[in-house]
């Protein structure tokens, strides 16, 4: 296993619930595959996603468009809208 996305679908927003990636598959490119199959699958009405990061995660979030909505020490809400 390289890593894996768990997630929830709440009427047309999907929680993205937890995204993992194994320590030694990290920076080699596995979360853009995970992110883009996530995204092509997702039901049609599903129109934004929402996660809540941690700061580790943060940049990489962000690189994939999610905007932070709110921020506090630990992590902050993001969202994207597709």
């Amino acid at each position: 296993m390289f890593g894996f996305i768990s997630y929830e679908i709440l009427d047309n927003i999907c929680i993205l619930k937890y995204c993992y990636i194994e320590n030694i598959y990290r920076n080699k490119g596995i979360f853009k595959i995970l992110h883009n199959t996530f995204i092509k699958n997702l039901p049609k009405n599903v129109f934004k996603i929402k996660v809540i990061s941690s700061n580790y995660a943060l940049p990489i979030y962000i690189k994939y468009g999610y905007i932070i909505i709110k921020e506090y020490k630990i992590c902050s809400h993001l969202i994207l809208t597709l």
